[in-house]
């Protein structure tokens, strides 16, 4: 066998996964006051990347945040990771996320969302010796939300889903969002016989990352986690994120 079979055979083993990771600031003496969560895609061999490779980019994360104050970034743990069916990335689901609503925000059934009228979040992730000042289509992750209103009981579910896709420019990206929600409403009757609609609500977030082609590991989408009171532990408490065991979102 040629070398260039032979990197080509070891190229084709590598598989695209998400993952998201959970990394903890660590400020002296108070302890924990902020949680922030990461999702990853990254390339690796399918049989050797379990837990192991999303606890490699997390520590890679680990640092202090200046060199003047004792605040560090360490990881927690891993909490997702999916291997990704489509391997070509564009306008492929890498995340996804059920948020349960407390028994006062249910909404009723037939409500009817305006996502078209949606008003995004909009940030930067450049990717690693990325410029966003290009006329290239971006690699853009959309946040989009859709609701699960069951006939005679309402809205109690959420999902959120992060897709990525290429788009020119913020206003593009957001039109493939409103084209991505709007394909996937859909509805049917559940095993109690009633009747469940998943309209498309609308679009959380959208995050620029660059041009090109994705590196083999690429931060595709960030935001911080409100904090517990179980979350708000001393400097110094030693995580053990290798011991994760982590959940598969279904994508």
């Amino acid at each position: 066998m040629s070398n260039g079979e032979s990197l080509q055979n070891e190229h084709s083993k590598m598989l695209w996964h998400s993952t998201r990771l959970r990394m903890a600031r660590m400020v002296e003496p108070h302890g924990c006051d902020a949680l922030v969560d990461h999702v990853f895609v990254f390339r690796a061999p399918h049989e050797n990347s379990w837990v192991k490779k999303p606890v490699e980019i997390g520590r890679a994360l680990e640092r202090k945040e200046t060199e003047d104050n004792p605040i560090v970034w360490r990881l927690v743990e891993v909490i997702t990771q999916d291997l990704l069916r489509p391997q070509d990335l564009d306008n492929v689901e890498v995340y996804s996320e059920p948020v349960h609503l407390d028994e006062a925000d249910i909404i009723p059934f037939g409500t009817t969302f305006q996502p078209e009228r949606s008003m995004p979040d909009r940030h930067e992730l450049p990717m690693d010796g990325q410029s966003t000042g290009t006329n290239q289509a971006h690699w853009f992750s959309l946040k989009i939300r859709w609701a699960c209103m069951i006939e005679g009981l309402g809205c109690k579910l959420f999902n959120d889903c992060i897709f990525l896709v290429r788009a020119r420019d913020f206003d593009a990206a957001l039109d493939r969002a409103i084209v991505i929600g709007r394909s996937q409403e859909h509805e049917y009757l559940n095993g109690e016989g009633e009747r469940v609609l998943w309209p498309f609500v609308e679009v959380l977030s959208l995050t620029r990352m660059g041009p090109g082609e994705l590196g083999d590991v690429v931060d595709v989408h960030t935001e911080e986690v409100p904090l517990r009171d179980t979350d708000r532990v001393p400097f110094g408490t030693v995580f053990h994120p290798e011991r994760s065991k982590p959940e598969m979102t279904g994508v």
